[in-house]
């Protein structure tokens, strides 16, 4: 897995969260990271990083301020 691997997911996950929260700004969302059983620890850890930060930029960037728990 690299980070081409879920940019495109990303950049669904940013068109989804900012539809539903048009809708409902008290929606909450729960994002499952999936398809790291193979990974090693350190980079499985780097890559939740990764992914927690540029979701919570894309959102911010798009006026949209959640807060996600790891």
């Amino acid at each position: 897995m690299n980070k081409d691997d879920y940019m495109d997911a990303l950049n669904k996950l940013n068109l989804t969260v900012t539809k539903a929260y048009k809708i409902n700004q008290n929606i909450k969302f729960e994002v499952f990271i999936h398809k790291v059983d193979g990974l090693g620890d350190d980079f499985k850890m780097e890559s939740q990083r990764d992914i927690h930060q540029r979701a919570t930029d894309d959102l911010n960037d798009s006026g949209i301020f959640q807060t996600f728990y790891s």
